[in-house]
């Protein structure tokens, strides 16, 4: 099992040239649990032994093996999407001079 205590700094892309790319998929819950079991796609153990309060990023190059390197991968999760009911430039009178109003019913 790896154990991974610390994200690299930086890492150039010339280091990862020649190298399996790995993931483990994790949604954004998930992504801020710093120490947990995990199992990648390749069917890898992995144990994540970050610091308290350590939060993933997706996209974010978590280890890098002789062969192999392991990446985050977001999760599709649901979203709820959330807009106001009217313009919140409405009441000033300022609402028609703006484009973004135009679509929204006042």
């Amino acid at each position: 099992m790896l154990v991974i205590e610390h994200i690299p700094a930086a890492i150039a892309d010339e280091i990862l040239v020649g190298k399996e790319r790995d993931t483990v998929v994790m949604t954004a819950e998930e992504r801020r649990w710093g120490r947990r079991r995990l199992r990648s796609s390749a069917g890898r153990a992995v144990a994540l032994a970050l610091a308290t309060g350590t939060t993933l990023a997706p996209g974010a190059i978590i280890a890098v093996e002789p062969t192999w390197y392991l990446q985050v991968e977001a999760a599709a999760e649901p979203v709820l999407a959330v807009r106001p009911r009217r313009c919140g430039w409405f009441r000033s009178g300022r609402c028609r001079a703006r484009s973004s109003c135009a679509s929204w019913r006042h």
